[in-house]
């Protein structure tokens, strides 16, 4: 089932998307992230209750739903719905938010566009496009990126071309991040005021210490924490590690597999926001795991 948010009169998206195999349902009466938010939980639920035949609703037949945003969506508040709504958070599983960058325009468009840098910030995967059009920049460019957001692993694309296996496959919006062991350089670069910081320790972490600096880090950052995310080593789960995956003011903490008896037991969190003052959260994030 895809879900096209249309912004604008004519459904141009909508024409194209459609190729008679897919159950098209499309929102025109604004962008996902403000204004139809009512309107999308209220498709989710008419897709599954047509899943499940209930209240006489005609039977469809599906698997995922992809939902396709307006180019200047804000991520989050999509996200956030999936959080909050019991029934969505019942019958759906987030598996994860895609985005496409723009090989050629980027670096313009992180100039120019805040939202840019936040959809790259809030992205599980990232599509890089017009990779044909600027080959020589494409290092540079997956600089940036990296610097924005050190998980998402980046796939370069010629027109539009992924394979559906590689697009669709399991990757889970709460399942560990993939961080990479020597990242040291890109939490000191800022793209659009937005940046990471990397937070490791080999010291098993207190749960209420965790939860106490994550509040700490919300009440002082507010709106300008935009993502945090990472693998938590602590007593509380023997034997076990944990995944953190949080978005503004909303987190969850949920038991992952065994520690692997290879596997260094570390916690490893990328806080992902604007305006990040770096030493502060290292220092605080220190105090709170000492």
């Amino acid at each position: 089932a895809v879900i096209v948010n249309e912004f604008g009169a004519v459904d141009i998206d909508g024409a194209l998307v459609a190729s008679g195999e897919e159950h098209l349902v499309t929102l025109d009466n604004g962008c996902i992230c403000c204004t139809v938010r009512n309107d999308l939980v209220e498709t989710l639920t008419d897709l599954l209750k047509r899943k499940l035949e209930m209240d006489g609703a005609e039977k469809l037949v599906f698997d995922r739903v992809v939902i396709e945003t307006t180019g200047l969506a804000d991520p989050i508040p999509l996200i956030q719905t999936f959080m909050m709504d019991e029934v969505l958070m019942a019958a759906y599983e987030v598996s994860a938010v895609v985005t496409v960058v723009d090989a050629v325009h980027i670096a313009k468009q992180l100039a120019f566009l805040p939202i840019a840098a936040e959809q790259i910030a809030l992205a599980d995967l990232i599509l890089l496009s017009k990779t044909d059009l600027a080959p020589d920049g494409i290092p540079e460019t997956e600089a940036k990126i990296h610097a924005i957001n050190p998980a998402a692993p980046i796939v370069a694309t010629t027109m539009g071309v992924i394979p559906n296996a590689e697009l669709f496959r399991e990757r889970r919006f709460f399942a560990a991040p993939n961080i990479a062991a020597n990242h040291d350089h890109a939490d000191h670069d800022h793209i659009g005021g937005i940046s990471s910081v990397v937070l490791r320790t080999d010291q098993p972490i207190n749960i209420d210490r965790l939860y106490s600096w994550i509040g700490e880090l919300q009440n002082s950052l507010g709106p300008n924490l935009l993502r945090y995310k990472g693998i938590i080593y602590s007593d509380e789960y023997p034997g076990k590690r944990a995944i953190l995956q949080g978005v503004h003011a909303l987190y969850t903490v949920t038991p992952d597999r065994e520690w692997k008896s290879d596997e260094k037991r570390e916690s490893v969190i990328v806080v992902i926001g604007q305006d990040l003052d770096h030493e502060v959260i290292q220092k605080s994030f220190q105090e709170h795991t000492k």
